[in-house]
C-alpha cells in the first residue's frame, strides 16, 4: 500500500494570461515537447546523476500521452552535444529556438531539483520554443522517500499546463510510480549519467543493481535491455569482427584458399550495409549469420572440404581467431535479431554456408540462405529449436554469457516466442520452467518461484503442477539456507550449485577454504581436450592459453557468478626438488578484443600471497611474479603436430611489469609448440611490489607503460601487420594478481 502523500505543491504562474491563452490555442497534435536534464541545485556532487533519471522518467511518463509529442532522452542528448549546451538556468530566447529547431521541439522543459537532508523539491519551466518565452513554472515540495510522488505530481502539471486532456488509461499510466525505492533510483540515475559518459560497462552495472533492489522496475530494465543491445554491437566492432575494411583487407591477402575466401570477401561488406527498412535489417542479420557459420566451420574444414587444416595454416587462420570471428558474427546478427523476427529463426538457426562454386550474385544466394530458414518459422517448428538447449546453450557459449546472462537470453527467446499467434500454454510453461531452472542458479529465489508459478497457471497436468509446487517449496528452503550460509558457501553455490546450502551437515572452515580455493582453479587451456572455455574478467571474456605444466598455477579471486571473477591470480614455482633448474613456462590468456590502437587499464600487486592462498608447493610462493599485457596476438593455437624442425613463428608481444622493471618481449612458438619470450627492451618502472595501478597503451610504432604513475614507453616494430588480439601474461617466479582490467578500443 502506497504511503500517504507527504507533498506540498507551490504553483507558480508567470504570466498568467499568456499560459492561459496558450493552452486554449495551442494543438495538442502539434506539440513536440522535450524535456531537458534536471540541474541538480544542492550542489551535492553524489546526487548530480539524479537529473539524468528525472529527465527520463518524465520524458517517459509524458510519452503516455498519445496525443503529445516526445523528444527522445537521446536525440536531446544529440542536439546539445552540437549546440554544446549545459542544462539549467541559462536558457535565452535564442538557444530556445536553436534547441526547437534540431530537436524539432515546440516546448521545452527546464527543471532542477534540491535535496536538503530528508526534503526534496522539484523546480520546471515550460518554454514556448518559437518565442523563448517562459509560459509557467512549477514547485513540488515534499519528502525525499516519496520522490516518486513529486514527479507524477511534477509532470500532472506540466500536462495540464499544455491543454493536454489525458484519456483514463493515460492517467492510469501516469499514476504508477516507476520505482518507490530511492536507492534504486539513484542506481538508475547514475547507469544514465554513465552511458551519456561513455561508460558503457559502468552504465550496466549500475543498471544491474537498480533492477536487483526493484525487480519491478520496468523503466530501468528496459533501458538496460537497450544498453546490452547497443553494448553487443560495440564489442562486436571491438572483436574480431569488428572492422569490414580491416577483414576484407586481410582476406584480399589471401590466395591459399582463395575461392573461399571469395565467397566471405563477398558477404562482409553485407554485414556493414546501411538502412533501417526491415529488408536492410534482413539482410544485415543474414549475412552475420552465413559469415557466422562459416568461419564455425572452418571455411569447410569440419565439413571435410574442401579446405583442410594445412590450407588453413597457410591462410594464417587459426583456431582461435575462426571461432573469435563466428562469435563476434553470431553477436551482430543476435543485436538485430528482434527486428527481424518471425521472419528468420534467432540465433541464426537454420542458415548454412554458399557453394564457393556459385556463379550467382551473392545478393540472389543469400536470399537462398535466408528462404531455408523462413522454413522454420512456422510456428511449432520454430518453437521446437527456440526452446532447445542443443541450440540455445551454444549460442549463450559463443555470445561469451555468465549464468546472469543466460536468465537474460532465455527471457528474450520467451519474449519472443511471445510475439508468435496463439502460443500454446505448453510451450509458456516450458518456457517458465527453464527460466525458474536458471534463476536458481543464480541465486534468484523469488524469481524462480515468481516462474514457476507462472508455469502453474498454465498446465492442467497434475504430475507438472506437482512438480512445480515442489520446486517452490524448495525455493523457499533454498532461499532461507543461502542467506544464513556464510560466503565462501554462497560463493560455491554459484559456481557448481552446492547442495550443502540445505545439507545437516555444513563444511568446516579450512575444508570450505580448500574447496574454494579448488573451485577457482583455471585448469584447462584452450583447445585441449573436452576443456579450455572462456571465464569472465570483469566484463572481458578470456581463454588460458599457454602455461599448463605442473608448475604453473592460476586462479580467479572471489566469483561472483560461475564464470565471473575481477581477479586473476598467478603463482609459479620451479619444483618441490631442491637445486631443480626448472624455468618457468609463460601464461598467457586472450580476449577476443582485436585492435591496431587500445589502451589497457588494471591493478597489479605482486605482494606475498593471502594467508588463504592454497600454494602449489612448500615453502609456500613470495611475491614478484611478472603481470603484463599482450598485443597483436596471432596464430595462438598450432595447426598439427610437432615438427621438430619447423620454424620459430612469432606469435604476438606483450608488456611484463615485475616490481621494479618493464620489459618488452616478443613471443614465439617453435615445433615442438613451446612458448618462449625474447625481451626487446627494458626499463625502470619504481620498485613497490603493493597494489598499483597499470596502463598499456598500444599504437603502431610505439608502446607506453605507466606503473604507480609512472610512464616508460618503448619503440616496438612488429614483424608482420600489427592487428591481432590482446590479452595478459604472466611469468616469472613467484606470485602476482591482476584485476579490475578493462580494454578501450582507439
Amino acid at each position: 500500500m502506497r504511503p500517504p502523500s507527504r507533498l506540498v505543491p507551490k504553483i507558480l504562474f508567470l504570466a498568467c494570461g499568456l499560459a492561459c491563452a496558450f493552452a486554449r490555442s495551442a494543438s495538442a497534435a502539434e506539440m513536440h515537447v522535450a524535456v531537458l536534464p534536471f540541474t541538480n541545485a544542492s550542489k551535492d556532487p553524489e546526487l548530480e546523476s539524479l537529473g539524468k533519471g528525472l529527465q527520463s522518467m518524465v520524458t517517459t511518463d509524458l510519452a503516455n500521452v498519445a496525443t503529445l509529442k516526445v523528444v527522445e532522452r537521446e536525440r536531446l542528448k544529440d542536439v546539445q552535444g552540437e549546440l554544446k549546451l549545459s542544462h539549467g538556468e541559462g536558457f535565452d530566447k535564442t538557444t530556445a529556438a536553436k534547441i526547437g529547431k534540431l530537436a524539432g521541439a515546440t516546448h521545452l522543459f527546464v527543471g532542477s531539483y534540491t535535496v536538503v537532508g530528508d526534503k526534496m523539491r522539484l523546480d520546471g519551466r515550460l518554454l514556448v520554443v518559437a518565442t523563448g518565452e517562459v509560459v509557467a513554472a512549477e514547485q513540488i515540495a515534499g519528502e525525499k522517500a516519496y520522490f516518486f510522488e513529486l514527479e507524477q505530481k511534477l509532470v500532472e502539471k506540466v500536462v495540464a499546463l499544455l491543454g493536454v486532456k489525458p484519456a483514463p488509461k493515460e492517467k492510469a499510466a501516469m499514476a504508477r510510480p516507476h520505482t518507490a525505492d530511492f536507492q534504486a533510483f539513484q542506481k538508475f540515475s547514475d547507469g544514465l549519467q554513465a552511458f551519456d559518459d561513455g561508460r558503457l560497462d559502468e552504465a550496466m552495472k549500475n543498471l544491474n543493481e537498480a533492477t536487483a533492489i526493484d525487480k519491478d522496475f520496468k523503466l530501468a530494465s528496459l533501458t538496460l535491455e537497450e544498453y546490452e543491445r547497443l553494448a553487443s554491437q560495440v564489442r562486436a566492432k571491438a572483436e574480431a569482427a569488428g572492422h569490414v575494411e580491416d577483414e576484407v583487407a586481410r582476406l584480399e591477402k589471401n590466395t591459399a584458399i582463395a575461392a573461399e575466401v571469395g565467397v566471405l570477401r563477398k558477404l562482409w561488406p553485407l554485414v556493414d550495409g546501411k538502412g533501417q527498412s526491415p529488408d536492410a535489417k534482413l539482410q544485415r542479420v543474414a549475412a552475420a549469420c552465413v559469415l557466422s557459420v562459416h568461419y564455425r566451420a572452418e571455411l569447410g574444414f569440419k565439413q571435410r572440404g574442401p579446405v583442410n587444416s594445412e590450407d588453413l595454416a597457410k591462410a594464417g587462420f587459426d583456431d582461435f581467431t575462426l571461432q573469435r570471428t563466428a562469435d563476434a558474427l553470431l553477436a551482430r546478427a543476435w543485436a538485430e535479431a528482434p527486428d527481424v523476427f518471425p521472419r528468420i529463426p534467432p540465433l541464426c538457426i537454420g542458415f548454412g554456408m554458399i557453394s564457393s562454386g556459385s556463379k550467382e550474385p551473392i545478393e540472389k544466394q543469400l536470399g537462398y540462405q535466408i528462404e531455408a530458414a523462413a522454413k522454420l518459422t512456422e510456428p511449432e517448428v520454430l518453437l521446437s529449436y527456440m526452446s532447445n538447449n542443443a541450440e540455445v546453450d551454444p549460442a549463450a557459449e559463443a555470445l561469451h554469457l555468465d549464468a546472469p546472462g543466460e536468465v537474460k537470453l532465455w527471457e528474450k527467446l520467451y519474449a519472443l516466442a511471445e510475439r508468435l499467434p496463439r502460443l500454446p500454454d505448453a510451450d509458456r510453461a516450458r518456457y517458465e520452467q527453464t527460466i525458474a531452472e536458471h534463476r536458481r542458479k543464480i541465486a534468484d529465489f523469488d524469481g524462480s518461484t515468481q516462474m514457476y508459478a507462472a508455469a502453474s497457471r498454465h498446465t492442467k497436468d497434475s504430475y507438472k503442477l506437482k512438480e512445480f509446487a515442489r520446486e517452490i517449496d524448495k525455493n523457499k528452503e533454498q532461499k532461507l539456507a543461502y542467506a544464513a550460509a556464510p560466503a565462501l558457501l554462497r560463493e560455491l553455490y554459484l559456481i557448481d550449485g552446492r547442495s550443502e546450502l540445505t545439507s545437516a551437515k555444513k563444511p568446516d572452515q579450512p575444508r570450505l577454504v580448500q574447496e574454494i580455493e579448488s573451485a577457482r582453479d583455471i585448469r584447462d587451456v584452450f583447445g585441449s581436450f573436452g576443456g579450455g572455455g572462456y571465464y569472465l574478467f570483469g566484463n572481458l571474456p578470456v581463454w588460458r592459453l599457454w602455461g599448463g605444466t605442473m608448475w604453473t598455477w592460476i586462479r580467479t579471486g572471489p566469483r561472483t557468478t560461475r564464470r565471473h571473477s575481477d581477479e586473476l591470480r598467478y603463482e609459479f614455482q620451479s619444483s618441490l626438488r631442491p637445486g631443480s633448474k626448472r624455468g618457468p613456462e609463460p601464461l598467457g590468456f586472450i580476449t577476443p578484443v582485436r585492435a591496431k590502437r587500445f589502451t589497457v587499464r588494471a591493478q597489479i600487486d605482486q605482494s606475498p600471497p593471502p594467508p588463504e592462498w592454497r600454494p602449489r608447493g612448500n615453502p609456500p610462493p613470495t611475491g614478484g611474479g611478472e603481470v603484463g599485457v599482450a598485443f597483436a596476438l596471432s596464430r595462438v593455437t598450432p595447426e598439427g603436430g610437432i615438427q621438430d624442425n619447423a620454424p620459430v613463428i612469432t606469435i604476438g608481444y606483450a608488456v611484463l611489469v615485475g616490481t621494479d622493471r618493464a620489459r618488452l618481449v616478443q613471443i614465439t612458438r617453435d615445433g615442438q609448440h613451446a612458448i618462449d619470450l625474447k625481451q626487446l627492451a627494458t626499463a625502470a618502472v619504481g620498485g613497490r611490489a603493493s597494489r598499483r595501478p597499470l596502463e598499456v597503451t598500444v599504437e603502431p610504432g610505439k608502446v607506453s607503460v605507466s606503473v604507480d604513475g609512472k610512464r616508460v614507453s618503448f619503440p616496438w616494430k612488429p614483424e608482420r601487420d600489427p592487428d591481432g588480439f590482446a590479452g595478459f601474461l604472466f611469468d616469472g617466479q613467484g606470485y602476482a594478481v591482476l584485476s579490475n582490467a578493462s580494454i578501450v578500443v582507439k
